[in-house]
């Protein structure tokens, strides 16, 4: 995997300390915009027990189906707090759980979930493959595993992007998220999960959407 900045597990917690508190007001401006469209997706390809990895201030909780049994992880406590407060303002009786937890070390059974949802946190984890790997184990054979992140340019095809991911890779410890985290590593080595989708979002494709299927043998 071609992720350049190192980013370790502490780095990411005082990171999401300092943003828990207006994060719904500055990235999640973005976010908004392609959860509305990711999400109902993922509704339609799962039902029952879904794991919502990173988590995060809950907007996902916000399209996530009222049908679906939601349990939501996310490495944060503060980000969590503010979930919690969601769920408690919307009366949100779908969500189970909100549980502090590192995503590469999933606390549950394997083939627990009928689905897995993770939003804006492979490039956030410190062992994106470990997280991966996880997330496939927790998931039932034939359920869905989404991944929807921003993944690091083809300097080739979007010259001007990869050089502003190169220049702001440096700063990844402040805040809490590698610009030039690289694919290649879930599509390549990943082979116990099927890719059966992928779709860009957003100006130059910054977001990606990869739909993969847990086999059922």
């Amino acid at each position: 995997m071609n992720v350049r900045t190192p980013l370790a597990t502490e780095d990411i917690r005082r990171a999401y300390r300092k943003w828990a508190t207006h994060y719904d007001y500055t990235f999640a401006l973005i976010s908004r915009r392609y959860l509305k469209k990711v999400i109902p997706q993922f509704n339609q390809d799962t039902t029952g027990r879904v794991l919502d990895v990173g988590i995060g201030t809950g907007l996902s909780l916000d399209y996530l189906a009222a049908s679906l049994s939601i349990t939501g992880i996310d490495l944060s406590a503060d980000m969590l707090e503010k979930a919690e407060k969601r769920r408690r303002k919307r009366g949100l009786t779908n969500v189970k759980e909100l549980r502090v937890m590192d995503a590469s070390k999933l606390e549950f059974e394997d083939n627990y979930f009928d689905g897995v949802l993770a939003t804006y946190v492979l490039s956030v984890a410190d062992n994106p493959a470990q997280v991966m790997q996880e997330m496939c184990r927790v998931c039932k054979p034939g359920g869905m595993v989404y991944v929807f992140n921003h993944f690091k340019s083809q300097k080739e095809k979007q010259p001007l992007l990869a050089m502003l991911e190169k220049t702001f890779a440096p700063s990844s410890k402040l805040v809490g998220f590698h610009s030039d985290f690289s694919n290649e590593l879930l599509q390549a080595e990943h082979t116990h999960m099927q890719l059966v989708e992928q779709h860009d979002y957003g100006p130059m494709g910054l977001f990606t959407l990869l739909k993969f299927k847990k086999p059922m043998a």
